[in-house]
């Protein structure tokens, strides 16, 4: 059973032109909007989106207020299978937590979040990691994870990675 949630996605980082018929194909399957509430895009409004985010330096964000489980699976699914940067932050609902979540091209880090997408962090998470030696690790995956994405730019073929990337979490 899925809970409906909203949700927003940013891709950024380098995208080969060879890729954006079919992130664009990707992203109309899933059936975001620009904003929480609006409909659907079609696939030419798309292209047209990732041409002008790549021009003015600028991320694509995407959005869904009735995310399932706060993810689009089929989108971030295509964006991993490429080696795409993504981050993705959904809300709170129910028994739910919040998420933030990066993909950097190589791995998944994900983190509770609060409703406006900002990492949260609780003080047995942070104790643990510093009992671990692995304190610094934590600050700076928490600081890679609210920096966000580097703008969409054009970029020749990334190295494509697992579509099953390896999850990293360091907080419970």
């Amino acid at each position: 059973m899925s809970d409906y949630m909203p949700a927003a996605i940013f891709i950024g980082g380098p995208l080969p032109p060879s890729l954006r018929v079919s992130l664009a194909q990707a992203i109309a399957e899933q059936g975001v909007g620009l904003d929480y509430g609006e409909g659907p895009l079609l696939q030419e409004e798309i292209l047209t989106l990732i041409d002008e985010a790549i021009q003015s330096g600028e991320t694509l964000r995407l959005c869904d207020a009735e995310a399932a489980n706060g993810q689009f699976e089929t989108l971030e699914t295509f964006l991993r299978s490429h080696g795409a940067t993504y981050k993705r932050t959904s809300d709170a609902k129910y028994e739910a937590d919040g998420q933030a979540v990066l993909f950097d091209g190589s791995k998944i880090i994900a983190h509770k979040a609060d409703q406006r997408g900002k990492v949260t962090v609780a003080y047995r998470d942070i104790d643990r990691a510093i009992a671990e030696g692995r304190f610094e690790a934590l600050l700076a995956e928490l600081r890679l994870v609210e920096e966000g994405l580097p703008p969409l730019t054009d970029a020749p073929e990334p190295a494509a990675s697992e579509t099953s990337a390896p999850a990293i979490s360091l907080a419970a």
